[in-house]
């Protein structure tokens, strides 16, 4: 029974630990290509902690930069960003935001302070624990 007692008491704090996953909805957010230019692409590869596949994309619309990430799966885990980064590794990277869903096609909208020709690669980063998940080398 003591023991009973203690697992009940304990129980609150072990699930305040959970570590949160990303949402794996499928999402279907479109570009329309009749009003967009493509400047890069490239092709995701499996990180050493997690397995993605999908093509990425940069386009412009009138003013606005945008990244593509089309059809679109990753593994799950805490925590997951969209970087671009200079290396395969971030170190000199910019965080585009929170993965929106492990599966489908999504939209990130690159800030006009952000040159993109400065980065060499698209980066599915577990920021919590610093795992990349997958890199997509893109090209101009």
């Amino acid at each position: 029974m003591r023991y009973f007692i203690v697992f009940i008491a304990l129980l609150p704090l072990l699930s305040a630990c959970k570590k949160e996953s990303s949402p794996t909805r499928q999402l279907d957010e479109t570009v329309d290509l009749a009003k967009v230019e493509k400047k890069a692409s490239g092709e995701f590869s499996n990180g050493p902690y997690g397995q993605v596949i999908g093509q990425v994309r940069v386009y412009s619309q009138e003013q606005d930069l945008i990244l593509a990430l089309e059809n679109f799966s990753s593994s799950n885990g805490p925590d997951l960003k969209v970087y671009l980064s200079k290396e395969e590794t971030p170190v000199n990277f910019y965080n585009l935001g929170s993965l929106r869903s492990t599966r489908g096609n999504q939209i990130y909208k690159i800030p006009q302070n952000v040159n993109y020709k400065d980065y060499k690669y698209v980066l599915v980063f577990c920021q919590q624990f610093k795992h990349v998940f997958g890199v997509a080398a893109i090209t101009f």
